[in-house]
């Protein structure tokens, strides 16, 4: 039971794929009212969609607006189409590229953004960076490629045997 590509990945639609509709750009665009409903249409949908808004207070003062899943009612700041529907996240059943990863790929993409941020080379120190974030940074990737080798090497291990 389990084991190595006994899990199904992909089958769940991934958020960057599809159209979304922020609520926060819209707002910073232009500003919205409480009480205020908008009625957002797409090619792809089956009809224009009247979605109502909701609001919190914040801290320091103001309000921040959210959208109200036509289906489930919940507060978003996203909505999704897919299905020709525009609904939120959970009700679409939607997951992140990122969640379907496995350890591979995230120790490739960690090993990736070490790399970047030491300047692509890891005997120079980048022009303005402190002897000490160097350090730190350089352990971080050694222990990260030392975690990708044991990697690799179980996954060789246990296709041989």
């Amino acid at each position: 039971m389990g084991g190595l590509g006994s899990r199904r990945r992909g089958l769940k639609p991934k958020a960057e794929h599809l159209f979304q509709i922020d609520i926060r750009t819209i707002h910073k665009d232009t500003p919205l009212r409480e009480g205020q409903t908008l009625c957002i249409s797409h090619p792809d949908a089956t009809s224009g969609v009247n979605i109502s808004l909701a609001w919190t207070a914040l801290n320091y003062g103001g309000q921040r607006p959210w959208f109200r899943c036509p289906a489930c009612g919940g507060r978003v700041a996203i909505l999704y189409l897919y299905a020709r529907q525009l609904l939120c996240r959970d009700c679409h059943d939607i997951t992140y590229s990122s969640r379907c990863e496995g350890t591979m790929d995230i120790l490739l993409r960690r090993e990736r953004r070490l790399l970047e941020k030491l300047g692509g080379d890891l005997l120079v120190k980048p022009k303005g960076m402190h002897l000490k974030t160097r350090a730190h940074l350089s352990a971080e990737y050694v222990k990260n490629s030392d975690k990708l080798n044991k990697v690799l090497s179980e996954r060789i291990d246990s296709l041989g045997g």
